[in-house]
């Protein structure tokens, strides 16, 4: 599975930094930021798997000569398992996700979007775009992290206040923990074939 991951001066400035983080989140994910797609999620990156919580797909394979990109998508995003374990096997999208402000991304889901010139830390023109428009295909979970990226239920929000994450196996060059603007949509017949024996060994 992918995984992003006292008292004292320093660690009051981290809990400032944490709450700046916390507001700026609120404010992205309740203002125009998505530029006209549904959902914004904070990214990172982990490297492929051999065998991912999706079927036990290998990740860089299943992309391989496509334009897809793969992600494991947070435990909020897919928090129904397999033979319901709290995780984080063959997850699928909770009904109640969308309601809690949640996209509904479980393993086997696709969504076209692009990268913000925004980071977390770092800020900037939240105008700009870092990349022209992208598929990604969720092959893997990121389990639920409450002091970090990734969400565990859906409506929970991490660290920077954003309630959606992927942890992208390879990201586009020049990504590093940029805001990623997405919409939801079917996956390409070519990948549905890819993931079709991983998916039979999780719904059948």
């Amino acid at each position: 599975a992918g995984g992003a991951g006292g008292a004292g001066t320093e660690d009051f400035d981290l809990e400032l930094l944490r709450a700046a983080n916390l507001t700026e989140g609120l404010s992205l994910a309740s203002s125009e930021a998505t530029f006209g797609y549904g959902w914004i999620a904070t990214t990172t990156r982990y490297g492929d798997a051999d065998q991912s919580s999706c079927g036990g797909m290998n990740t860089a394979a299943l992309v391989a000569g496509t334009d897809y990109y793969s992600v494991a998508s947070s435990q909020a995003m897919q928090s129904d398992f397999l033979w319901g374990a709290s995780c984080c096997y063959c997850g699928k999208s909770a009904s109640n996700c969308e309601s809690n402000g949640v996209a509904p991304m479980g393993c086997f889901s696709c969504a076209k979007g692009r990268f913000l010139q925004r980071r977390p830390y770092v800020g900037g023109d939240l105008g700009g775009f870092a990349s022209t428009e992208i598929r990604i295909v969720v092959s893997d979970v990121c389990p639920g992290d409450s002091t970090g990226w990734c969400q565990g239920q859906p409506g929970d929000l991490n660290r920077f206040g954003v309630r959606n994450h992927f942890d992208f196996s390879v990201p586009p060059p020049g990504v590093n923990n940029n805001f990623f603007v997405f919409t939801p949509e079917a996956c390409s017949p070519e990948l549905v074939q890819r993931m079709s024996g991983s998916e039979r060994k999780c719904f059948r």
